[in-house]
């Protein structure tokens, strides 16, 4: 029965520690990747629970990497889409190379998060205005993908079927309501959140 709630938000998962050098990245927020796995893990291992991301778990804006010519030409990101000055535009295809640049710098909080989802909990994704790009299906396919490799084969259909990302907000009518607020702050809101 799922009837256990645990909400978490503005994780702002960029970069991460640089698999290669073990460097963090100069933008990065989120360094608590093994608190996060304790944290899942505790509450994870008994199962039925649902873990609600209120938006933020990710900040495309502060993945500063830009992608080789070979990326570019693997992602399918244009030329026109790079910029010296401004990095990356806020593409479909650039939020794909994002994104992997997070798994590949939080290893530790994919694996944890997948392992909750395989353990029969159900996560639930809100997009916020740091991680507006998960509004793109090639976006959330990549996350589910990165997800699903981080466990055993046994376990993906799981993963897959217990991950939910929605648009804007969750609610059970009479107990719950998380949306993360972005669109009430002028500064923050978007003027078609939805689209």
């Amino acid at each position: 029965k799922r009837n256990q709630i645990l909400v978490v938000s503005d994780l702002h998962l960029t970069a991460g520690r640089n698999p290669k050098s073990g460097t963090w990245s100069p933008t990065e927020d989120f360094f608590w990747d093994e608190d996060f796995a304790d944290f899942l893990a505790h509450y994870g291992a008994r199962g039925g629970w649902t873990l609600v991301v209120n938006g933020d778990l990710f900040d495309f804006l502060q993945v500063l990497e830009r992608p080789t010519a070979e990326e570019c030409r693997v992602y399918g990101i244009p030329a026109g889409d790079r910029s010296r000055r401004y990095g990356l535009r806020a593409t479909e295809q650039a939020a794909v190379f994002q994104l992997d640049r997070i798994a590949e710098g939080h290893p530790a909080a994919f694996r944890a998060l997948a392992e909750f989802l395989a353990s029969g909990n159900r996560v639930i994704i809100l997009k916020g205005n740091h991680d507006v790009q998960l509004f793109w299906p090639a976006v959330q396919a990549r996350l589910r993908d990165r997800l699903k490799e981080s466990v055993s084969a046994k376990k993906r259909a799981a993963v897959r079927a217990n991950l939910e990302i929605l648009p804007w907000c969750f609610a059970i009518p009479g107990l719950l309501y998380c949306e993360h607020g972005n669109q009430y702050e002028a500064a923050t809101s978007y003027a078609h959140f939805l689209h």
